[in-house]
């Protein structure tokens, strides 16, 4: 999960700008969610979030009619749904749900990934009082399960320089060896 900024003329503009608070508030960030035929990790998901008391807008993009039934089960959670088809692209799916963002910063986070929040949050306060940076991220780790023994593995992300003026460029030099 990796917060990163919208620069678009139709989005807010994050209050730090203009004002000296010391946390982002909870509108400053929307989580971005695609689902496809995971329900069993997309409800351990929004449980999770839920007892960690998430207050960021989380935006589900799913493959599966749920709405109705996960905006109930799911009340604490400021909870938005966009259903798709089936066959609908994770592409797809991303470019419609971005377009609905309101807020000045975004994350995407997969239906079986874990996220800590406190890190989450560290982020978002990060962005909200950079103005000039357009991404951050934390640590990665994988677990994997052999035989009942948990392996754990820190993932090492190498970014050979970000000290561009230009924030598209640090966030292409980010990014260039990003992998889904």
């Amino acid at each position: 999960v990796m917060p990163f900024r919208f620069r678009e003329k139709n989005r807010t503009v994050l209050p730090s700008e203009s004002s000296g608070a010391k946390d982002a508030p909870p509108n400053s960030l929307t989580i971005l969610i695609p689902s496809k035929g995971r329900p069993e990790q997309l409800a351990a998901l929004l449980n999770y979030f839920n007892a960690a008391g998430i207050q960021y807008p989380i935006l589900l993009l799913l493959s599966e009619s749920r709405k109705s039934y996960l905006q109930s089960a799911y009340p604490h959670l400021n909870l938005d749904v966009i259903e798709f088809g089936e066959d609908a692209t994770l592409f797809t799916k991303l470019k419609k749900g971005m377009a609905k963002v309101k807020t000045p910063l975004v994350a995407v986070h997969a239906d079986n990934d874990l996220m800590l929040p406190a890190a989450l949050k560290k982020s978002v306060d990060f962005l909200y009082h950079n103005p000039d940076y357009s991404a951050c991220e934390g640590y990665h780790a994988r677990f994997t399960e052999e035989d009942d023994i948990i392996n754990f593995f820190k993932i090492e992300n190498f970014v050979p320089s970000i000290e561009s003026d230009e924030p598209l460029a640090r966030f292409n030099a980010l990014m260039r060896r990003y992998q889904p």
